[in-house]
Order: structure tokens, then sequence, then C-alpha cells
């Protein structure tokens, strides 16, 4: 037994002693953009699992090396005096392995993405190129969905229909987690509405994307990052809020994350529900007549969201990841108005026009995500990406209309029903490369989007003792984007930092609709191939001096509703309509900034559009008008921004953002009736943050915009502000917030028609002013270092309206 015994032990020996020589090893090369080597930089290596720390310094050749490291997942990270910091992705060790990176420190002068401008990190950060709002340390963000908080957001303004732009300059493009989001205006707007502050980790505002994004989006891209797991094992939050209005909205959400070796997910719920109340004033005076409309909607919803993904390590070189989108929405909205019809200038009116409308609506919108990304080599990458979206919606809408004397006698009544399903197709695929090349990086791709659209528009008509008329209209629209890109970002000596790159997309278009009620079918085809170039110059007079100048050319494109041809009533005078042969409009910006002293950052820009796509009131008959949108030659604007950011006292923080400029456009509608339109406008957004302790963060938040020209519509000023508290409780577990929105219920759209045909006033008030009241609960692990990455698509187009 003794020599059996001792016979294994010997036997065994080799074995020992090859488990016990396995070691894994990290060493590389730190070095400068011209590959001078870096002595004495600073590295340090952190394994994630067991959050424990590696110190070491670079040779007198640059070099660094880590030995007799455990398996396991390890962050590398390396600073410099001087230089900005480089913290490496995921390394991933096991069975003996040796990796070898070379870093490279860009000094902190020539680092345009890196130059910040930050009053307090965890609120807001200005740089040159972007402004970053990071809304899960607002405590007036409590409860807010993602339309007020963009409203809120510096440099960003939200118009009629929930329209944002940035800096004054047009409507931009939402992205969420880089993806640009395949929504029309009308159902963002309702993605956006039902998505809750407490799921978004922060709001990027970018003026210039660079080629590798959509040319979508002439005046720039919003892209919404939501909140993932940054910790080890399992995690949890769980929010409850209200917002008490005229009536109590509740607010309701889960996130959970799971992360361990080479496995993470994430995934959240939420859902919102209450009754919303709006009141609209119109005043219309055509044709000697006058029509003054005061209307009252309630609109009671529910809107559901959720979102998950999964990210796999495969190898040390090779991630898999996955998405999920989901959102769920249905209502019903009543909306009961009288209109006042005169003539003549009189001030009693002749008659009145007693309106009802009953509209139920539902959408059920999926998007899926598949995509993985491959390190070549150290500094090479490349990813694949591919999505599909389903989009359902449907509406049914009753409207009653009766006309009375003034002294309420019957005079006629109609009857209007209507029905509009609607079903949208999304097909995105996506192959990005970037990589080192001398002392830049290089960056290109090749991205195909499809868009199918089947809608159909079903009405029934009928006035008080007469035959009842019905008609129906079909329409059908495919898209398709092949688009190819390249970019290239490089220094130039120690000052110089250039980005530039060209995007060229072909695009081809195809519209069918049949109409029973004209006895009519249609085909627009529409095929076109387009350049959008892109550049940035970033020169370092000084550390503290910057100066920037750029230039994209960019593209609008019409969203699909406003091209079908169908007549939506509001009541028996007013309408809507699609115009089929809108065409996209192009959008060209330059732009010189400058940096001083990391505390003040000034762009002037000019901004020329073609082919502006612009809301149009018309008329038809005496009385009647509809609302369609039209392109106009071309507009021009002058644009000022200026982002400031100053610590007041070491608890005060001050942060403004003032955006002004001036627009000019000249267009003829009709034959002699000419339009030329130009004015001044600005807006501002001032946020002031106040520490008061350690766990006590209090902030007032208020923005104002002037009067500005918007088309052929003229909005008038506007303006709120919103005081909030913040507290953690339980061991910092435990997070309650309080805020009152709207303080002094000012927030409202005004604006007056501008062209001759028609004179037409609007004013709408939301039940904006709110209290709000949440608290959350987080139960999780120790954290550790994540870094996020765009997973692949940025999406197709961001024009259905369901």
């Amino acid at each position: 037994m003794k020599t059996s015994l001792v016979s294994s032990l010997i036997f065994l020996i080799p074995y020992i002693s090859f488990s016990q020589t396995l070691e894994n090893k990290i060493s590389g090369k730190v070095s400068d953009p011209s590959q001078q080597p870096i002595p004495g930089a600073s590295i340090i290596l952190t394994n994630i699992q067991e959050h424990s720390l590696n110190n070491g310094i670079s040779d007198t050749t640059g070099n660094f090396t880590f030995q007799h490291l455990k398996d396991g997942r390890y962050l590398l990270q390396a600073t410099f005096f001087g230089y900005g910091t480089y913290i490496s992705d995921t390394i991933q060790l096991y069975r003996n392995i040796h990796q070898k990176i070379n870093i490279v420190l860009i000094p902190k002068a020539q680092q345009l993405n890196e130059v910040s401008v930050t009053s307090d990190p965890s609120v807001i950060e200005i740089k040159p190129d972007r402004i970053t709002f990071n809304v899960s340390k607002s405590p007036t963000a409590t409860g807010m969905n993602i339309i007020e908080l963009l409203q809120r957001t510096p440099g960003v303004s939200v118009g009629k229909d929930d329209a944002v732009s940035i800096n004054g300059k047009g409507k931009a493009k939402i992205y969420i987690n880089n993806k640009l989001i395949n929504l029309s205006e009308q159902e963002l707007t309702t993605l956006l509405r039902g998505m809750n502050s407490d799921n978004i980790e922060s709001i990027d505002v970018i003026k210039n994307p660079s080629a590798k994004y959509d040319a979508a989006g002439g005046a720039g891209i919003i892209n919404i990052t939501l909140k993932r797991g940054k910790k080890e094992g399992w995690n949890a939050a769980l929010t409850t809020g209200v917002n008490i209005g005229q009536t109590p909205k509740s607010n309701q959400s889960a996130a959970v994350s799971f992360a361990k070796n080479k496995l993470q997910f994430s995934g959240s719920y939420n859902i919102n529900s209450g009754k919303y109340f709006d009141r609209q004033k119109f005043d219309r005076y055509q044709a000697n007549q006058s029509f003054q409309q005061q209307a009252d909607g309630t609109d009671k919803k529910t809107y559901q969201n959720i979102q998950a993904s999964l990210n796999y390590q495969i190898t040390p070189k090779t991630n898999l990841g996955t998405a999920f989108q989901g959102n769920l929405g249905n209502g019903r909205y009543n909306l009961l108005s009288e209109t006042d019809i005169g003539s003549g200038g009189h001030n009693t009116p002749d008659s009145l026009l007693l309106s009802a409308s009953d509209q139920t609506y539902n959408r059920k919108n999926f998007l899926y995500n598949l995509n993985i990304t491959q390190r070549i080599s150290d500094g090479h990458n490349i990813s694949g990406d591919i999505s599909y979206g389903k989009y359902n919606a449907s509406s049914n809408s009753q409207l009653t209309n009766k006309y009375v004397t003034n002294n309420n006698q019957p005079l006629a009544s109609y009857f209007f029903k209507s029905d509009a399903p609607m079903t949208v197709d999304i097909y995105s695929a996506k192959i990005d490369y970037s990589g080192n090349m001398k002392n830049g990086k290089l960056e290109g791709g090749a991205q195909w989007n499809m868009v199918k659209s089947n809608s159909a528009f079903h009405t029934t008509n009928q006035m008080a003792g007469q035959k009842t008329d019905s008609s129906s209209t079909n329409v059908k629209y495919n898209e398709s984007i092949y688009a190819g890109y390249i970019n290239y970002n490089f220094n130039i000596g120690k000052k110089v930092n250039v980005i530039a790159g060209i995007r060229g997309e072909l695009t081809n278009t195809e519209l069918d609709y049949a109409s029973t009620a004209h006895r009519e079918n249609n085909a627009n085809t529409y095929n076109y191939f387009q350049l959008f170039p892109n550049f940035t110059f970033t020169y370092n007079v000084t550390d503290e001096n910057i100066l920037t100048l750029a230039y994209n050319r960019r593209i609008d494109r019409p969203a699909y509703h406003n091209m079908n041809p169908f007549e939506e009533k509001v009541d028996e005078l007013i309408s809507e309509r699609g115009n089929p042969f809108l065409k996209p409009q192009y959008v060209n910006n330059i732009e010189l900034g400058y940096i001083l002293n990391q505390h003040l950052s000034v762009g002037l820009g000019y901004t020329t559009t073609s082919n502006l796509i612009i809301e149009f009131m018309d008329t038809v008959q005496r009385n009647k008008a509809f609302l369609t949108h039209i392109n106009l030659p071309k507009q021009q604007a002058v644009n000022l921004n200026i982002n400031g950011s100053f610590d007041i006292l070491p608890f005060w923080t001050l942060t403004c953002n003032i955006s002004g400029g001036y627009i000019s456009y000249h267009a003829s509608f009709r034959e002699n009736n000419q339009v030329r339109q130009y004015g001044a406008f600005f807006q501002t957004n001032l946020q002031q943050s106040f520490r008061i302790s350690e766990t006590i963060r209090a902030e007032i938040n208020g923005w104002y915009a002037s009067p500005k020209i918007d088309g052929t519509w003229k909005n008038l000023s506007a303006g709120a502000f919103d005081i909030g508290i913040q507290k953690d409780i339980l061991k910092k577990k435990g997070n309650i917030k309080v805020a009152l929105v709207d303080v002094a219920n000012t927030q409202k759209w005004r604006a007056n028609n501008l062209n001759e045909i028609l004179t037409f006033n609007i004013d709408s008030k939301k039940e904006s002013r709110q209290l709000r009241l949440y608290f959350t609960y987080r139960i999780g692990g120790k954290p550790v270092e994540t870094k996020s990455r765009n997973a692949g698509t940025q999406g197709a187009t961001n024009r259905l309206k369901l």
C-alpha cells in the first residue's frame, strides 16, 4: 500500500509541477502618438472579480510587465502627467495566456472628445462636440419622461408636436444606446413620453456626428443612454412614484442585472398610467369670417416599456450580444370643443359648432438585435450587427359635429367615423471596422436598411337625414437605403487634431396609394444618391485656449405619415392631409468654436437648408382649413451657442447654456402670395446644483425660449422652472426624490400662422405643473468598472407614424 502511494505521488509530480508553472502575464509598451516611449507612466491592473489592484510604472523604454496573474477578468489603466487616461477593454486571462498591449497616450490638449468643461460631473458635462446631461444624478429630473428631460437639456428645445431641435438649427434624430430609433415623430413622441427618467443614465447632445452615424438629422443627434448593471453578481433596483397634477399618475419600474466572468445581462420594465388633461384655443380668420375655438381634452393611457440585453465574451477577442426592446401603449382620448363662428367682424357669433371626439388607440412595437465584435489584433476591431423591428398600430375615432344658432337652435349635424390600422417591418444590417493607422484611427463600414409599411384609412361620413358616404385609402411604402462610410481621426504635430469622413447613401423609395373616394391609383418612385462629408479641425493654441472648425452635410427625409394622402379630421372645419410629393431636405452646417480655460465654450455657426420641409395651413371652400406639409426652396440661419460652467461656492455649481441666432427665408405658396420671413431668436437653460451634504442634493432648473420663426409659424415665448431635492437613505441603498415641476405653471405652446391666406393663432396648454414623489431601493454587490459599447446598427429611419 505504501509502495502504491509513493508510486502515485511520484507519477503526479510532473503534473503538479506543470500546474504550478502555469501563469498568466500582461506586458506592453506605453508611447505617445509619434511612437516615442513614455517612461514613468503609472499602470494600474484591476482584477474585476476580486477587486484587487496591481500597480506598476513603465521603464525607461516605456515597457511594463505584470506576471503570475490568476485566471480572470482584468482592466488596465495608464496615466501620465499632461496626457489623457487610457482604459482597456475587459481582458480575459486563463491557462497561461500572455497578453501583449501597446498603449498610446494622447496629450490632453489634442483630445477633441476628451476635453470637457465640467461643472459637476454627476449632472452636466460640456465638451467641444457635445453636451452630456447625466439624468441619474439630477433631483429635478424625478419622474420626468424623456420629452420633459429634453426640454430641460442645455441646447435642446421642444416645439410644436414635441419636435426636438438643437441650438435652434432644426430637428434632431433620437438614438437610444447608439441606435437610431425606427419610429415616426408621433410614435417616437409616444415612446419617449412612456419612458421614465428612472431608467435613463444620460443624454448626449451631439452637434457634429461623424460619418459613422446615419446622415439623417439636420441639426445633429441626441443619444439617450439607458442604465445598465455595473456590479458583479445579481443586482436590482425597484422604483415607485407618483406624479400629482390635476389627478395622480402612477410610475413603477424595476431593473435587474447580472455580471459574472464572461456573461453580462441587464433588463428593465417600466409602466406608467394616468389621466392627462389639456386645453387648446384656436383663433382663425378666413374669407371675412372668424372662428374662435376652445377645446378640452382628456387622455387616459397606459404605457409599458421593456428592455433586455445579453452579452457573452466567447474568447478574449470575441464578444457576442443580443438585445430586445418592446413598447406597448393603449389609451382613450376624448376632446370636446366649441367654435364660435362670426362674419363681418361682429362680436356676436352667427352660429356655433359643437364637436365631440372619441378616439381609442393601441400600439405594439418590438425590436430585436444581434451583434458581434471581434478584435483582430491590438487596435483593430470589426463588428457586425443585424436588427429587425415589427410595429403595429391602430386607432378608431368617432367625431360628432353639431351646428346650432347662437341661441342653441339646431341647424345641421354630421357624424364621422374612421379606422386607421398600420403595420411596419424594418430590417437592418451593418458592419464596421476600426483600426490604428500611423498616428491616427481609421473607421469604415457599410449599412443596409429596408422599410415595408402598409397602412389604411377607412372613413364613414354621414349628414343627418342623408345617405352614408364611405371611403377607403390604402398606402404601401417601401424604402431601401444602402450606405457606406469612411472616417479618419489623426494628429498633425502636437497641436492639431483632424477628423475627416464621408458617407454615401443610395435611397430607393416607392409609394403606392389607392383611394375609393377619388377612384384613383397612384405610384410615386424616387431614387437618389447623395454624399455627406464631415470634417472637424481642432487647434490647441495653448492648454487653456482651443479652437475648432466643423462642417457637415446632412439630410432629413419626410415622415411617412406626412406623405400619406389621408385626411384626418380634427372637427368638421379643420383637418390634416398628407403630401405624397414631399422631397427630402438637405442641411449644410459650419461652425467655428472656442474653448477658454475649460470653463467656457462658444460656437458660431451658419446653416443653409434646401427643400425645407414645413407645416403649411391652407384653405378649402370659404370656411374650412387643413394642415399639410410642403417644401420651401431655401432657409438660412446664423447661430451662436454659449456654454458655461462655474463653481460659485464649493457646494454651489452654476451651468448655463445660451443659444441664439437669426433665420430668414423667402417663398411663394400661391400666385401673388409671397412670404418673406426673418427674425432673431434665443433660448437659455440655467441649472443650479447644491450639494448640501454627502447624502443630500438640491437643484433649481429653468429654461426660456424667445419668439422664433418655424416655417410659416412664429412660435411665441415660453419657459418654466423646476425645483427638486434628493436624499440617500438606508446606507445609500435607498433614495428619495421630491420635485415640483413647472412651479409657476407657465409651460405652454403658442404660435401664430404667418402666411397671407388666413390668420391662425394657437394657444395650447398641457397639464405640466406636477408634484413628483419617488422612492428607489437598490440591491446589489460591489461595483466594478464596465465600459459601454456601440453594439452595431444605428437603425433605419425615424419617420414611421403608426
